[in-house]
């Protein structure tokens, strides 16, 4: 859903934090954009702007489904990627004025923290570079955490607005050269911006089963048979990971009692994962829709944490995985995939 004025309340001045660094990334990245837009103003105000011929309301939306954004932008954006930013800009024809989206990912802390910390610090990163932000207000974007502020730089001025959903930031700024009137159009730019769904649910008929994937899923069969099925995505920016395995039981299993299979997979688990050191803890029954055998483990190995969730039905035994390299922030979209996982019937 688009910002609402009504919905927001004046933003609080928070005691400053020590910046986590992904937070220290957003103010490096807001603060090098802000030189080279001034730079690119000071070289606009050499020459008349004419009005645009496309209004805003003619111009088709821009949707990133690898970074989960939808805006309008006055032209086909530049991107720019970097470890862990992606950089979208465009601006008009007459070069009057300009949108740009930064996306960032946080780390563990950075997503925990309160989002009038990256407003506090943001403000102060921003004023060495000779620009403030005013009026600032809080509220909601597409029901994520937001800030919208006014923006105002020597030589232009604007509107941003900062939004934080699970292990992502979003710096979403429009601005124009002072002494244009493309108020409307700054505006408006700024409050097409809309998260997609985090996770777009996917479905396999074949497989007897849906669940949310960050980006599109990639099927792959495995063993001499093509038995096994693998089903995997991966996050912008390899921000985490999902998978679901598929595997047929041996008849010993089928026959045995569950509480006694279970442990069995997870030491095959972890010995097929030795290399990388994987512990799976914490290890234990958990209820599933369907009344299905299940259990739920804690992942860890050298490089990432995780969830793991085991399901036997039938003949065959489901291993829906999250995992996300040690530090990242995205906790609450590892939950969301574990949780979006449905049989069909």
């Amino acid at each position: 859903m688009l910002l609402v004025t009504s919905r927001f309340k004046p933003a609080r001045t928070l005691m400053a934090r020590t910046l986590s660094a992904a937070l220290s990334l957003l103010l490096l990245l807001a603060a090098s954009s802000a030189a080279q837009q001034d730079a690119t103003v000071l070289r606009g105000n050499t020459k008349k702007h004419a009005a645009p011929s496309t209004k805003m309301a003619d111009l088709p939306p821009f949707n990133s489904k690898e970074y989960r954004f939808r805006v309008v932008f006055p032209d086909a954006p530049r991107v720019q990627l970097d470890p862990s930013s992606a950089s979208f800009e465009a601006s008009d024809p007459d070069d009057s004025y300009s949108v740009k989206v930064l996306v960032v990912t946080l780390d563990h802390d950075a997503a925990l923290a309160d989002l009038g910390t990256y407003l506090h610090e943001l403000d102060q990163g921003m004023r060495l570079n000779g620009a403030t932000l005013t009026n600032c207000l809080t509220g909601l974007v597409s029901n994520a955490t937001a800030v919208r502020c006014d923006l105002s730089k020597p030589n232009s001025r604007g509107m941003m607005i900062l939004v934080r959903r699970g292990g992502v930031a979003y710096f979403v700024s429009a601005e124009q050269d002072r002494g244009n009137s493309k108020d409307k159009q700054v505006a408006a730019a700024v409050r097409s911006f809309l998260l997609l769904p985090e996770q777009e649910t996917y479905t396999f008929a074949d497989q007897n089963f849906r669940a949310g994937f960050p980006t599109s899923p990639r099927l792959s069969t495995l063993g001499p048979n093509g038995d096994g099925v693998v089903v995997k995505a991966v996050a912008a920016h390899d921000r985490y990971m999902t998978m679901v395995a598929i595997d047929d039981l041996s008849e010993s299993q089928v026959k045995a009692d569950p509480a006694a299979v279970f442990p069995v997979v997870e030491r095959s688990f972890e010995q097929t994962m030795a290399s990388s050191h994987l512990q799976l803890t914490d290890c234990a029954p958990v209820e599933f829709v369907g009344g299905y055998a299940a259990h739920g483990c804690q992942y860890n190995d050298d490089r990432a944490t995780g969830s793991l969730l085991l399901i036997l039905r039938e003949k065959k035994i489901y291993s829906v995985l999250a995992n996300q390299p040690r530090g990242n922030g995205s906790d609450a979209e590892i939950d969301a995939f574990i949780r979006s996982f449905q049989f069909l019937k």
